[in-house]
């Protein structure tokens, strides 16, 4: 375990749920984030994971929906609503025929947040490896202090596996 402090940087949180008593959010930096929109039109595509929810269209784009909380095995049908955001998220990761920054859609039920707590930023580092019930591969890693994880979900993984089929 090493001990990290975020105190410097600026991020965002995205509660998923709870899972082993604790507490789960999905932790983003600011230079992720691009926009939260309220309303999207998203059609669904077959044969997709089941926490792809979707695609809809940013711009001149067509954006993957995603859904953390079903790709990380937190989903609670009892607290799943609506959606009430949707987080255009960047990433480092470059499309291989446009030469530009890959983009997702993170729908959210719960709301993108900005942490208030001290605690929120002296955080100790973890492996991704059996933290949560499912991770695919797909994690950075996972913070962990009072009560609750902050994982750091590799949308450049993510997307640039996405990117290559769509290129192939």
């Amino acid at each position: 375990m090493q001990k990290t402090s975020l105190s410097e940087h600026r991020f965002f949180l995205l509660p998923l749920g709870r899972y082993a008593k604790e507490s789960y959010s999905c932790i983003f930096g600011q230079s992720q984030v691009v926009e939260v929109m309220q309303e999207i039109i998203a059609c669904e595509v077959p044969f997709c994971p089941r926490f792809m929810r979707g695609a809809a269209v940013y711009g001149e784009q067509l954006l993957p929906v995603i859904c953390p909380e079903e790709m990380l095995g937190l989903a609670d049908p009892a607290e799943q609503g609506p959606y009430r955001q949707f987080i255009v998220i960047r990433s480092a990761a470059v499309d291989p025929a446009s030469g530009t920054n890959l983009l997702a859609m993170v729908a959210s039920s719960r709301g993108l947040q900005i942490p208030q707590n001290e605690e929120d930023k002296n955080l100790e580092y973890f492996s991704p490896s059996d933290q949560v019930p499912a991770n695919g591969g797909l994690l950075n890693g996972i913070y962990s202090g009072q009560g609750r994880r902050l994982i750091s979900i590799d949308f450049d993984r993510l997307l640039l596996g996405a990117a290559m089929e769509a290129v192939a």
